[in-house]
């Protein structure tokens, strides 16, 4: 196999920084010669930054992944032009589902809510989205694919806004609440029947 070495070095030549890397004498040499290795040792100080918050955002992203997984937090990400919404895998078993087919919209999205807890998720979100709050959080029940109603707490945060400022992508989480959410209720319960037995 023949090598184009002119297409190799302006390949190379193009890939390189705007600003000048010089080497000990001054200036770095482009070009390919036939016959000849051709080896970069770069030690800029722009490149070690890069490195490092490389590192940093693996890091990052690795004690993200950990705090989701321990949390049992499922991701949705809003694309508000579009109003597709995608769905992570835990918030799909949150709500018993396999796919993402049933709620790709919030159309879908709206009929799987509790009617009586709409008014407020809507609040909250329109609120966050006018820039009134720093997120929005709500608690409210979904209808899952066995039929039944769940509770879930949802929080969001705008991710992305457009030249004019209007929220364009508003991403966050899903968490399970219906057991903290049956026991507030059991205790409401019981706190009524005693009530009413002192009186």
């Amino acid at each position: 196999m023949e090598l184009n070495l002119e297409k190799i070095s302006a390949a190379i030549k193009s890939l390189l920084p705007q600003k000048r890397i010089s080497d000990n004498n001054g200036s770095l040499n482009t070009t390919i010669e036939t016959n000849r290795s051709l080896s970069f040792r770069l030690n800029d100080p722009f490149i070690t930054n890069l490195r490092d918050e490389e590192s940093k955002s693996k890091i990052y992203d690795q004690r993200s992944r950990i705090a989701l997984e321990a949390s049992a937090a499922g991701i949705w990400d809003w694309d508000i032009p579009s109003n597709v919404v995608f769905y992570s895998s835990e918030s799909l078993r949150l709500l018993g589902l396999d796919s993402n087919d049933m709620f790709d919209n919030l159309e879908l999205w709206d009929r799987a809510l509790h009617p009586e807890d709409l008014e407020k998720y809507y609040a909250a979100i329109d609120s966050h989205l006018d820039g009134k709050t720093p997120y929005f959080e709500n608690q409210h029940r979904v209808l899952t694919s066995t039929g039944r109603y769940k509770w879930i707490m949802t929080r969001g945060k705008v991710v992305e806004r457009d030249a004019k400022g209007k929220a364009i992508r508003v991403a966050g989480t899903h968490t399970d609440i219906y057991f903290q959410k049956e026991r507030e209720l059991t205790l409401t319960k019981n706190s009524r029947f005693f009530a009413s037995k002192r009186s």
